[in-house]
């Protein structure tokens, strides 16, 4: 399988401070990577790098063992699609997906046939006849998938695919990219601001701040065992109990929390007596009734705390909770009775998905 791309050192400044300040990545053929991380982050230039239209500062870019950077974009056995990729509105759906073809001289059969090929992949079958403002968004980006797939690149490289899509569509769309590049075997780099797309998708997961590669990983790994608070943070919403670190080893570290001592999983960079966070996700924390004896914003202690907002998000109950820790954000049972704010409320923290980093 062809597609296994190593990007060594990678640096491309620019006059404002951004870019990428070196990046290392190891993307294994046939894969579906998904790069996130905060706006000017340098995702965009990450691929602009790739596709050979922005010339990289330093550094290595190597397909499949051949170095990429004496290569011109027009070279380079990639196709990128970006955030804003405007078809051609003066032709139809079948002359733009050939569009590429026609421009490297393709026989005019191979051209057809290439592309009756991706209008079937992509579900766009008796739509070629149509122009692009007869098509609704999610079918525009398809067309555009498919003028970047008939290309058959080795590396298939996509800026905010789902940008501007509704949740059902955005799902969709997803879904429909997820299968074309399984079943094509095609690497694939996607930058996205969907965490949740991108957890569900991708078979390796990059979270870049400031031009640098900050975590990667399998997206389970990068969830639930995080480098750090802030990617923590980026990858799903989260709630940290700040407390010390009593003792630590073999991954382990034994912490004070809701009135107890908790051997917890830890990063292996805790050491004993350090300041720490234990990162805690709302599905890992349980919130119950506490006795019904409990006055109305009691006073919180231990694995006791008050309830400050209910949110119902159809699947599940979240509720936010103040603690002696702070705020934090537990999950309730479909089945109990909704707590009300102002309730006293009894936690109970499952050990195995919390995780104690450094502050």
């Amino acid at each position: 399988m062809t597609g296994r791309l190593r990007i060594e050192g990678l640096r491309r400044r620019f006059p404002d401070g951004g870019g990428l300040a070196g990046i290392d990545l190891d993307i294994a053929a046939g894969s579906l990577v998904c790069v996130v991380g905060p706006s000017g982050g340098g995702k965009t230039t990450l691929l602009r790098c790739i596709a050979g239209m922005e010339r990289p500062d330093a550094g290595r870019i190597v397909l499949d063992g051949a170095e990429l950077s004496p290569v011109h974009a027009p070279g380079r056995p990639t196709a990128m699609v970006f955030q804003a990729d405007t078809l051609f509105p003066d032709l139809d759906v079948a002359a733009n997906i050939g569009f590429g073809l026609r421009v490297r001289r393709q026989p005019a059969s191979a051209v057809a046939e290439a592309v009756d090929v991706a209008l079937l992949r992509l579900g766009l079958t008796g739509l070629e006849h149509r122009f692009p403002d007869e098509l609704s968004g999610g079918q525009q980006r398809r067309v555009a998938l498919a003028r970047a797939l008939v290309l058959q690149p080795s590396v298939l490289l996509l800026d905010e695919p789902l940008a501007g899509l509704d949740p059902v569509l955005s799902r969709q769309t997803m879904h429909q990219i997820r299968a074309t590049q399984r079943r094509l075997g095609l690497t694939t780099v996607l930058v996205t601001h969907d965490r949740e797309a991108a957890l569900s998708a991708a078979d390796q997961l990059v979270v870049l701040d400031a031009g640098r590669v900050v975590q990667s990983g399998a997206p389970r790994t990068v969830f639930e065992r995080p480098d750090s608070t802030f990617v923590a943070q980026y990858v799903g919403r989260a709630s940290f109990l700040e407390t010390e670190v009593v003792e630590a080893s073999g991954g382990t570290a034994r912490v004070s929390a809701f009135g107890t001592l908790l051997s917890l999983p830890a990063h292996p960079d805790v050491r004993a007596g350090q300041p720490a966070a234990v990162l805690v996700r709302p599905h890992a924390l349980s919130v119950t009734a506490a006795s019904q004896s409990s006055t109305p914003w009691a006073e919180v202690a231990g694995d006791l705390g008050v309830v400050e907002d209910v949110h119902y998000t159809g699947e599940r109950l979240e509720y936010v909770v103040e603690t002696e820790h702070g705020s934090l954000i537990g999950t309730g049972r479909l089945a109990d009775p909704v707590r009300e704010v102002g309730d006293t409320v009894r936690l109970a923290l499952d050990v195995a998905q919390a995780w104690v980093l450094l502050r």
